[in-house]
């Protein structure tokens, strides 16, 4: 009436979906449960949890999401006192536990870690949790912001306009995505032909030392933008 199954060298007893009258045994999902915190660590845990899933009942899921939730106030109550260390820590055994039907609770321990990562200035770390978060829930709008306002720092301003563009197409109320929206496309713009100008002085020297052995400089080429196309035409001068 019981099948056994294995998952790596862990063996589960678990229920013969074809035969109604047989179950698993309470003190035998009990070893389930304690082989499972065994295994559980911050490395593989989220992998390991992915391949038993499908073959542990939900009273075991349900123990691990409570279990995920514990870590995550635990996690929180580190954070409010500045120790981010300890913090990561426990978020990281949450996510390890959490089952992935869970959704909601693993972004939430996704964002939360990663507000730990920028924090102690691992920006891509905190990257990585915040796209992890959006994988899980999409519309998480505060791992989003995180996430935009990250790439903000790091001169990625299309990528964080991208994040705040989406976030207003289902929430036109937050108003920070708002603002960035509107300050953005021009601070790209700047940048843009900021970039563009040094481009061209570095192309003026280069084009001088070349043209120095000829006695010429770039002074006899003129560089003319059509208004139209945008296109660009060299004319040579005296």
């Amino acid at each position: 009436y019981l099948i056994k199954r294995y998952v790596g060298d862990t063996q589960f007893v678990i229920m013969n979906k074809n035969i109604d009258e047989t179950e698993v045994l309470k003190n035998e999902e009990i070893e389930i449960k304690d082989e499972l915190n065994k295994k559980l660590d911050t490395e593989n845990g989220a992998d390991k949890i992915t391949e038993i899933e499908e073959i542990i009942s939900e009273d075991v899921k349900l123990k691990l999401h409570e279990d995920s939730k514990r870590l995550k106030e635990e996690g929180n109550t580190f954070f409010s006192k500045g120790e981010y260390e300890p913090a990561i820590d426990l978020y990281s055994q949450g996510i390890a536990k959490c089952p992935k039907c869970f959704s909601k609770t693993l972004s939430i321990l996704y964002s939360n870690r990663s507000a730990c990562y920028m924090k102690l200035d691992e920006t891509e770390l905190a990257i990585n949790d915040c796209s992890s978060a959006l994988e899980h829930d999409h519309y998480y709008t505060k791992a989003r912001l995180r996430r935009a306002q990250i790439y903000e720092t790091k001169d990625k301003l299309e990528e964080a306009l991208k994040d705040y563009n989406e976030i207003l197409s289902y929430d036109k109320s937050c108003q920070i995505a708002g603002s960035a929206a509107m300050r953005l496309p021009g601070q790209i713009n700047e940048r843009n032909e900021k970039l563009k100008e040094e481009m061209f002085s570095k192309l003026k020297d280069l084009g001088n030392m070349c043209l120095k052995p000829f006695g010429l400089s770039t002074d006899n080429f003129k560089v003319n933008q059509d208004p139209k196309t945008g296109g660009y035409s060299i004319n040579f001068q005296k």
